[in-house]
């Protein structure tokens, strides 16, 4: 389509170093440039060559990439949501292609309420009341990351499950304050004893 079409001229346009206002660069928005696109392969592929020195840049409140993309990706319908078929596109070019980088980013926490991806993700289902779209980026998410990490996993590698933000709540924690049942089970299954993690208040999800 026209967008299509415009994105990657100006890709071949602009330099790679362009940031917004609030820090953000175009890999930040990379999951709403091609709704509808017949050709979001080729976007994709062109946006990380372009912009490859800003896979790991934080915004100005610490959200990377992978904040971002899931933020917008659980996005109600009537608010410009993100095609939900290219997010996935998206999300698995980023992990096939740039493995380590997407694994270190599901560890990466923001600056207000130190939460990584999951936990965001959770917060935005939450507030956006999209808990089916949540559980199936949340799905293909550790998946993805459990498929870079299975050699470490093995070695009690960090795992971004189970990662507590500032206020003691890890993602399943969070899910089950927010009453997000189905959502907190997708967290539950992957590690189903140490998923039992106790929050800063002894919190525990089985309570």
């Amino acid at each position: 389509n026209g967008l299509s079409k415009v994105v990657l001229h100006l890709l071949d346009c602009i330099g790679s170093l362009c940031s917004g206002a609030d820090g953000s660069t175009a890999l930040h928005v990379a999951a709403g440039l091609s709704n509808s696109s017949d050709n979001v392969d080729d976007i994709y592929d062109k946006l990380f060559r372009s912009f490859s020195t800003l896979i790991t840049k934080r915004d100005n409140n610490g959200f990377t990439v992978l904040h971002k993309w899931v933020e917008m990706g659980c996005k109600p319908v009537d608010d410009r949501a993100v095609d939900k078929g290219n997010l996935k596109i998206l999300l698995e070019y980023f992990f096939n292609n740039y493995g380590a980088e997407a694994a270190k980013l599901m560890l990466a926490t923001d600056v207000k309420a130190g939460n990584n991806p999951l936990h965001l993700l959770v917060a935005t289902s939450a507030s956006t009341v999209s808990e089916p779209i949540a559980v199936e980026i949340a799905t293909r998410l550790t998946l993805l990351f459990k498929e870079k990490t299975a050699s470490n996993l093995s070695q009690n590698h960090d795992r971004p499950w189970l990662m507590k933000n500032k206020n003691g709540d890890t993602p399943l924690l969070l899910a089950m304050r927010y009453k997000l049942e189905v959502l907190a089970s997708c967290f539950l299954e992957h590690d189903p004893k140490d998923s039992l993690v106790a929050s800063s208040e002894k919190e525990n999800p089985d309570r």
